[in-house]
C-alpha cells in the first residue's frame, strides 16, 4: 500500500489503510449472521473436497 504523504492532494482525502472488512459475520436485523457469499463459499469448498 502507498504512504499517504506520497499521494496527489485528491487521494490523500481518500486514503484509507485498509481494503475492506475483513469479519467474516455481519449484522442482520441486529442478529449476527454469516453471509450469503460466505455460505455459499462453504459449500462449495466442502462439496469439492468430498469429490478428492
Amino acid at each position: 500500500m502507498s504512504r499517504p504523504e506520497h499521494l496527489d492532494p485528491k487521494s490523500q482525502q481518500i486514503h484509507h489503510n485498509w481494503a475492506r472488512d475483513k469479519r467474516q459475520k455481519s449484522q442482520v436485523n441486529g442478529q449476527t449472521e454469516v453471509t450469503l457469499h460466505n455460505k455459499l463459499l462453504r459449500t462449495s469448498a466442502k462439496s469439492r473436497q468430498s469429490q478428492l
